[in-house]
This record gives C-alpha cells, structure tokens and sequence, in this order.
C-alpha cells in the first residue's frame, strides 16, 4: 500500500509478479483504506511505505499481524533511522527496504520470500497429515479398546490399565451406553458415489459437542455406527441421557435432507464388568430401526413393543407394515453382519400375527 500513485502504478504494472510466483490481488491509497481489503483477501504478503496518510504503515502492519499472523510485510521507508527499523521488527515486519527500490532488490526479497512461505507450507503440511495420522491411530486404539470391553475381553482390572494408557477416564459409579447410525440415503442419485458434506458436518458437530464433557465419551465404532459410553451418578444418569439424546437429535436433525440417523438408548449399568451386557442390549435395540424407520429415538421399550406378537386370529387385522419385504431389502442393503440375529428375530417376531391368522392356518 503506497500513498505515492507512481510509485504504486510501477509496483503494480513493472514488476512480473507470475514470474516469481505472485498474483497481484489489490492496491490501496493509504492504511484506512487498506485494512478492509487485507481482511477480506487475506494476502500471503504486503507491501507497504511506512508513510502514509490516516494510518501509517506501521500501525497497519501491527494490527494486520494480529489478524494474520502467517502474512509477510515488506515496508518501503525513505528514513534511513535505526528507531523505525527497531519498530518494525517488534511489529512483525519481514523486511525493511530503503528507497530507492531496485527491480533486482525487490525481486530477491519476493524470491525470498516465496521461498520462506513454501518451507512453511510444508512443514504445516506434514504437521496436518502427522496429526490426522495419530488421529487415526488414537481413533483406531480406542475403538479396539472398546471392542475388548465391550466384547468382556478383559478384566475389570484390565480394563482401567488399558484405559490409562489411552488417557481415558472410566471412573464412575454408573455407566450407560447410546449407540448411533448414521447413513447416507443412497436411494438419492446425488449421493450414490460420495458422501454429502452435511454428514461430516453432523460427526463433527457431535464430537465437538460431546468431546466438552467429561461424563461423555464419544468413539467412532466403524464407517457408519458411533457410540456415546456415559458415566456419573446414579442420580445424574437420567439427565445426562437425556441431554444427550436431546443434543443427537438437535444436531442430526440439520441434515435431515441426505442423511438418516437412529440412535438406541440402553439402561444403566452400576458396574464396568457389566457394559458387555449393556453393549449387547443397545446393538439389539439398535437392529430395530428397520422395523420402525419413522423412530429416530430406540428404547429398550420400543424393541420390546415390536418384537410383541399379539393373538390376532384375523389376517385382516394383520398391521402390513410388518411383513413388507422392504424391511429385508433395507437390511440387506444397510444391515451389518453383527445386527443378523436380532434382526432375523424381530423380523419373525413381526410377522407372527400374520404366520397366526386363519388365512395361513387353514
């Protein structure tokens, strides 16, 4: 930014900023001016004169260093006085040029530059890629942790030493378990072969959600099931699982339009030998969901009202829903091997009344 219009128009039109790796992206009279801009293009590097009118260059540069910390400023100064270089480094700037500005001293500055920014690139690169590897790692330790626990592997005592060694807290006088399915609607064209933004967004917004509170501990169980292991006081169990069906519900709801979700509420448990039981009672619940599509929300009593066979001699009195063959095709199309059983039993179960009624019968 330069309050000298020559000085900007040869900056501007002079120097080849494709040659060395630039887009020149905008250009201001003065700081005032120029702060908007910078914060809407947010630029890799600015030029500025430390003179100019309504904001000078250092105070444009000082307040632009707190909004992007990883931009590169190059002040142009006619003032050859160690007290402005001195308050340009305390600022942040990168480099301190004295007009006048050569073509060649600007062109090793950006070269320099560019260079100093692709290093960062770099290393922020594989900064991102080692995190979201150990991300995996952590995510794939704590679903095979949870496997043993929830499988009864390992012992009580085994299970707080493996905990340690994850970091995770299992202490609590009660413990209750909300498994959730989260599923693409792949009858929709537009999703046949990637998944819709919205759903990485939901998972996203869940962990962030449950990650804040220690009495949740949010876990990814394969590509489309995830599970929320809940601790506390007996007296609190209550509270929490509604805040946190509450919270599903609030957040899956959003995407609605390409996603259905269904989560199964289990009991609590006052013991940590007894999740096994508690894990095997919310997958069974879970199974359901191709039973009753329209409930997003399984409880223990749902299951049970499903699986109920009523003595019904009538085929007329039959409820259809039950024995419509697109519960079997929604199953096998989004069922898992683990979920064969209960489904299989709830399936037979619904359909006893039709098995029952005198048109079969006779």
């Amino acid at each position: 930014m330069e309050d000298e219009s020559i000085v900007r128009e040869g900056l501007k039109n002079n120097i080849p900023w494709q040659e060395y790796g630039y887009q020149f992206t905008g250009e201001a009279s003065d700081g005032e001016m120029a702060l908007p801009m910078i914060r809407k293009i947010r630029p890799d590097v600015l030029i500025t004169d430390i003179k100019m009118s309504f904001m000078d260059g250092l105070a444009l540069s000082q307040i632009v260093t707190q909004e992007i910390p990883e931009i590169k400023i190059v002040i142009i100064s006619g003032y050859d006085e160690f007290e402005y270089a001195q308050q340009a480094i305390r600022v942040g700037v990168e480099q301190y040029l004295l007009k006048p500005i050569t073509k060649g001293t600007l062109k090793k500055v950006l070269l320099e530059i560019r260079e100093k920014i692709e290093s960062e690139q770099e290393q922020k690169n594989y900064l991102e890629t080692f995190q979201n590897e150990m991300k995996e790692y952590e995510n794939y330790a704590r679903r095979s942790f949870l496997e043993k626990v929830f499988g009864g592997v390992f012992t009580v005592q085994q299970i707080y030493e493996e905990a340690a060694k994850l970091s995770l807290d299992l202490d609590g006088p009660c413990y209750n378990l909300i498994l959730l399915n989260l599923q693409v609607k792949r009858q929709n064209p537009e999703y046949a072969m990637q998944e819709p933004e919205g759903v990485e967004q939901v998972r996203e917004a869940l962990f962030r959600y449950f990650m804040r509170f220690p009495e949740y501990l949010i876990f990814q169980w394969n590509i489309s099931l995830y599970g929320v292991l809940i601790k506390g006081e007996a007296a609190q169990m209550e509270q929490l699982r509604t805040q946190c069906v509450q919270n599903i519900e609030n957040i899956c709801s959003q995407e609605a339009f390409s996603m259905e979700w269904y989560a199964a509420v289990g009991e609590p448990v006052e013991r940590l030998s007894l999740l096994p039981a508690c894990y095997a009672k919310v997958n069974h619940i879970l199974a359901h969901r191709f039973f009753s599509p329209q409930r997003h929300i399984l409880t223990e009593q749902d299951a049970e009202e499903l699986l109920t066979g009523k003595d019904i001699k009538s085929f007329a009195s039959v409820d259809s829903a039950k024995v419509n063959p697109d519960i079997i095709y929604g199953f096998l199309r989004e069922g898992k091997q683990a979920e064969i059983t209960d489904f299989v039993s709830g399936y037979l179960a619904g359909v006893k009344d039709a098995l029952e009624s005198r048109l079969f019968r006779d």
